[in-house]
């Protein structure tokens, strides 16, 4: 069972809608559940799933009821109880399936894709603020800086 922290404005959103992603993220988490899996078992795309995740977009009222009874959370967890605040909060969630970003210790949704050698790669768990993207690669901060001395030599 890992730990790790949440870093949330945790409040109502700004067009009045008051569902929580952070905290569908975290009981999917808190379940063992992957993304794909979860999104499978309650009828929505991966890409839906995740943009409710980051709160891009809002589920409706019968996409939050089955998330009630797959996760066997009550519908009130899924929403915000608070008003914005102007830094964020803080929030500690345990649970199988849950790795803290190696870097900041926020919840790691990356592995880093650098080679080591032998086929296998760094894997640090990394966040998405912690990671470095380059194309359909992720590296951490020290293999991110690597890749960019690689990049500019064979330019």
């Amino acid at each position: 069972m890992g730990c790790a922290i949440i870093r949330d404005n945790i409040g109502i959103g700004k067009d009045g809608n008051n569902f929580n992603g952070v905290m569908l993220k975290m009981g999917r988490q808190s379940r063992g559940l992957e993304l794909e899996a979860f999104a499978k078992k309650v009828s929505l795309r991966k890409d839906s799933l995740r943009e409710m995740e980051l709160g891009l977009r809002y589920p409706t009222e019968i996409e939050i009821y089955r998330f009630s009874e797959y996760l066997d959370l009550p519908i009130a967890f899924f929403y915000r109880k608070t008003y914005i605040k102007d830094t964020p909060d803080i929030v500690h969630v345990c649970g199988s399936g849950i790795q803290p970003c190696s870097n900041c210790g926020e919840v790691a949704d990356f592995l880093c894709d650098y080679p080591v050698g032998e086929g296998k790669t760094c894997d640090l768990h990394l966040c998405r603020k912690c990671r470095t993207h380059v194309g359909k690669f992720d590296f951490c901060p020290i293999h991110g800086e690597k890749n960019k001395v690689i990049k500019m030599i064979e330019s």
